[in-house]
This record gives C-alpha cells, sequence and structure tokens, in this order.
C-alpha cells in the first residue's frame, strides 16, 4: 500500500532539517512582531492613530514588494544553505540593534529602516525555503510539502507571537518589556541560522550553471521571470488573487487593531487591547493549523 504523502515528508529527514529551519524562524519572527506591535501600536506612551497603523504595516509589506521580487534572482547565484544561515545570524545583530533603539525610546527613521533591514533579510530566508524545498522533496510530494511548510510556519509565527507577548506581561510590560522579548528574538535568530547548518553545503542548490554576478544580470534575470510569469496566465491569476487577498487582509487588520485600540477598549488602557488582539491572533493560529491539516487533500480531491 502507498504510503501517504505526509508519512512519507515526516519520514523524510532531510525535509525535516529544512523544516525545522523555518518554524525556529517563523518562531522567531512571531517574538519580533509582538515586540514591535506592543513598542509602536500597545504602548501607554503612544497612541496608535490610523496613519501610525498604516505607516507600521507599509514598512511590513515593503520588503514584499522590494526585495520579494529579485530575491529568487540572487538564490539562482548563492547557495541556499548559506542563505538560511547568514541571513538569520544578521537578524540576529539586527534585532540587537533594535534593542537599542528601543532603550532611546525612539520610533523615528532609525527603528524604520533598522526594522526593514531585518524584515528584508527575512524576505531572502522564506524564498530560501521555497527554492531549496524541491531539492529534499521528491516531485510527488511536493504539494503536500508547499502547504504543509508554509501553513505551519503560520502556525508557529502566531505562537511565537503569542509568546512574545507573555514574556513581556512577565517582565512587567513596558519598554522593559520589549527589550526582552528582542532578545529572545535574537537568540531564537541565532538558532534558526544554527539548524540550518545541519544540512550539506551545496544541498539546497543552486544546480548547474550560475549566472554571473553583474547588475545587468540580475536585471536580465528578472526581466526573465516576469516574461514567463506574464505568459502563463495561470500563475498571473495567482499572483493577482494573491494581491486581491492581501489587500483585503490588511484592510481588515488595520481597522481590527483600531475597533480594538480606541472603541472596544479606553484608549489610555492599551494592555486591554493587547489582551483582545492576542484572543484574535490565537485564532488565525487555530485556522491556519486547520488550513495546513485539509489542504493536501482538498487539493487531491478538487484540484490546484
Amino acid at each position: 500500500m502507498e504510503k501517504a504523502p505526509i508519512v512519507e515528508l515526516v519520514r523524510n529527514r532531510q525535509f525535516l532539517k529544512l523544516l525545522g529551519t523555518r518554524l525556529t524562524g517563523s518562531f522567531g519572527d512571531g517574538i519580533l512582531q509582538a515586540a514591535l506591535a506592543t513598542f509602536v501600536l500597545f504602548s501607554p506612551e503612544r497612541q496608535a492613530s490610523p496613519l501610525a497603523i498604516a505607516a507600521s504595516f507599509g514598512i511590513l509589506l515593503l520588503p514584499y514588494s522590494f526585495i520579494g521580487p529579485f530575491a529568487g534572482v540572487f538564490l539562482d547565484r548563492w547557495r541556499r544553505r548559506q542563505v538560511l544561515v547568514y541571513a538569520n545570524w544578521l537578524r540576529a545583530v539586527t534585532t540587537v540593534l533594535t534593542v537599542v533603539i528601543v532603550l532611546r525610546g525612539s520610533i523615528g527613521v532609525d527603528l524604520g529602516l533598522i526594522v526593514l533591514a531585518t524584515l528584508g533579510l527575512g524576505r531572502f530566508v522564506l524564498s530560501a525555503l521555497s527554492a531549496a524545498l524541491p531539492h529534499v522533496v521528491p516531485e510527488r510530494d511536493l504539494v503536500t510539502a508547499n502547504s504543509l511548510a508554509p501553513t505551519a510556519g503560520t502556525v508557529v509565527y502566531g505562537i511565537g507571537a503569542l509568546v512574545g507577548i507573555g514574556i513581556r506581561a512577565l517582565v512587567g510590560g513596558g519598554d522593559a518589556g520589549v527589550q526582552a522579548v528582542l532578545v529572545a528574538a535574537a537568540i531564537v535568530y541565532l538558532v534558526a541560522g544554527a539548524v540550518a547548518l545541519l544540512m550539506r553545503r551545496d544541498q539546497l542548490g543552486p544546480t548547474g550553471d550560475r549566472p554571473s554576478d553583474t547588475i545587468a544580470g540580475v536585471a536580465r534575470g528578472f526581466a526573465d521571470g516576469f516574461r514567463v510569469l506574464a505568459g502563463d496566465s495561470p500563475s498571473w491569476r495567482a499572483v493577482v488573487v494573491v494581491l486581491i487577498h492581501r489587500l483585503a487582509f490588511g484592510v481588515l487588520t488595520v481597522l481590527l487593531l483600531l475597533i480594538l485600540r480606541n472603541t472596544l477598549n479606553p484608549s489610555s488602557d492599551p494592555d486591554a487591547a493587547l489582551r483582545g488582539f492576542s484572543m484574535v491572533a490565537a485564532a488565525v493560529t487555530v485556522g491556519a493549523l486547520g488550513a495546513a491539516l485539509i489542504t493536501p487533500a482538498m487539493t487531491r480531491r478538487m484540484g490546484t
């Protein structure tokens, strides 16, 4: 009898190593986001206005817009395992620098730039994880792996956010609590890089001849990718679907934060709003776990 794809994946040690890198990094991402949210949006000293919330989400999404499209071009040139190691360790460094900024109580350009650097490195990590997957998983199991790995990462991300909020509460809240959460995130990023070291240097590709590392080569690679996408209508429609979904999700998230922060709770009590947001984050995590469980079976029954 043929084994279920999920059983094959669980027995695949190389996949588990790659998954361990993803889950550890996602856990750190959740802790980091909890620290940033509590510092900027749920701090008694800082009133969260719609503009502040929108600006915060703009910073969070900039790496997706400006780094994400180019990440694949660079990953065709760089060893993916090395990207997973060094990008995670660099995220630990930038997170420690964020601690220094929080010590000064700054929410200016310096905080925005260091957060952008940290999130930009995170985009390289996620792209490297996706590009590495076919090197550790047989083609027949790729659909299941592509469902399990990102969704499990989302679940662990939510758990990390809840843990970060819990650490802040244990420390006593305030900016001191945020600093403790940031230190925890930096430690987790160090561990994520160490987990990637369990894989061989060339195990995750790229394979074959690598394009030259020139600006023109990067530009040509990006243009080639865009032409392939534009000529493949199913892929292009999938991108549009994701675009619309992300837009709606972002709008709803901003509205949720405003309602929790300024309507359902007194504006002078951000901790009450944070507790409400924690409940929502927990619900999202449970939903993502449910999606991870049902997506492979639904894909086999209904088609992609």
